[in-house]
């Protein structure tokens, strides 16, 4: 009698781990995690995993020496620049991910970053181009990209439905994979969703800004209003 409790108390414990697995609703574990940068899917993974976990000094990993980044069309006609070096790549993305530990923040106080990029199925073109004397040659890809920025005081960011990143990236002396270009494309289209509390913005207008530039340096109150949205920095 006591062999037959046992089993069916295994039985038990069996069915209710299954259906643990089987629930939806049951906690998942997070199995994002950086990758060697000996693939051109690895370029991609580190920087949707190094945006989601404000890691700066993994992108700065990821980008080649000659990096730039492209504002969106969008951006570019609402007065931003066409584009930016890695340089000021590195200063915006630093200020945007240190901006909630920063005494001194560049830019907003972005309290929450979650990034997707739809890059399970990635299709590559390969660039015309010099190759290199080890063999270099350019790719690129066009991905759907989403993202959520929660700020101070109480304003979040989306990306745009339907907006696109195309990225270009190389294979540098020794294997390594890295980014070379980056396109914000955006979407010119703004959905009904876009709200008082929700803003649809490019990604690089959210990047801009932490550049520096766009905040009000005469406002005493340590707010500045940028594309109709109030948002608060920490004098």
């Amino acid at each position: 009698m006591k062999t037959l409790a046992c089993k069916l108390a295994l039985l038990l414990a069996l069915a209710f781990v299954l259906a643990c697995e089987d629930d939806p609703a049951a906690p998942q574990s997070n199995t994002s995690a950086y990758q060697a940068l000996t693939t051109r899917e690895a370029v991609l993974n580190n920087l949707e995993v190094g945006w989601t976990q404000r890691n700066a000094g993994k992108i700065d990993e990821l980008l080649d020496d000659n990096f730039t980044f492209y504002f969106s069309p969008r951006d570019v006609d609402g007065g931003l620049p066409p584009s930016w070096d890695r340089a000021s790549e590195l200063t915006a993305t630093a200020g945007l991910m240190t901006s909630n530990t920063s005494p001194t923040p560049r830019g907003p106080v972005c309290t929450s970053v979650h990034v997707d990029l739809d890059n399970d199925e990635v299709i590559w073109t390969e660039l015309p181009g010099p190759a290199t004397a080890f063999g270099e040659v350019s790719y690129s890809t066009t991905v759907f990209y989403r993202f959520t920025f929660e700020m101070e005081p109480d304003m979040t960011f989306i990306a745009p439905p339907g907006a696109q990143a195309q990225f270009v990236v190389r294979q540098i002396e020794g294997g390594e994979w890295r980014l070379v270009e980056w396109y914000d494309l955006g979407n010119d289209a703004i959905s009904a969703a876009s709200s008082a509390a929700s803003q649809e913005k490019p990604w690089g207008s959210i990047k801009y800004l932490y550049s520096g530039k766009p905040k009000d340096e005469g406002s005493a109150s340590g707010t500045t209003t940028w594309g109709g949205v109030k948002v608060l920095y920490r004098d």
